[in-house]
């Protein structure tokens, strides 16, 4: 059996797959245009081609190079995908700060590192950052506070 760098060979197919998918969907829904008028598709049509370019780039070396298989830790992967979804349900009916704290303290439990008194402390400085950035730098029309009842 040859030895192989799973983990580039992973990382490389993931690249193809995301440029070739993200590739067909801008072909397919937004016009390309010429090189002298460019369309709308255009620009990220030549990023899914660039992505592509890259993860062949990452996946032909990674063939012929040692490596061991990369252990999959699944509770990591649900906390942050968990904290996306109360940020986005939450975000509405509550507002920004209290999204972004249950955000925060939902995706801190994927790495154990993180003391709570850390948690709450990174949880307040991002609830701030969030609620200046949201309405004042970028102008949307997000509530920082929204009681639902």
């Amino acid at each position: 059996m040859r030895a192989r760098d799973y983990r580039d060979i992973i990382a490389g197919a993931a690249l193809i797959v995301i440029g070739g998918l993200t590739a067909i969907y801008t072909l397919t829904s937004l016009k390309l245009g010429t090189t002298t008028r460019m369309g709308p598709g255009m620009f990220p049509t030549a990023l899914s081609v660039l992505l592509i370019v890259f993860g062949i780039a990452v996946l032909i070396p990674a063939l012929s190079r040692a490596g061991e298989m990369p252990k999959v830790d699944v509770v990591p992967l649900v906390a942050i995908l968990i904290s996306i979804l109360a940020f986005a349900l939450m975000v509405r009916p509550f507002g920004v700060v209290p999204a972004v704290v249950a955000m925060t303290a939902i995706s801190s439990r994927a790495d154990s590192k993180l003391s709570l008194r850390g948690t709450a402390i990174l949880a307040a400085f991002l609830a701030l950052l969030a609620a200046l950035i949201f309405p004042i730098g970028l102008g949307l029309r997000i509530p920082i506070f929204a009681w639902p009842w």
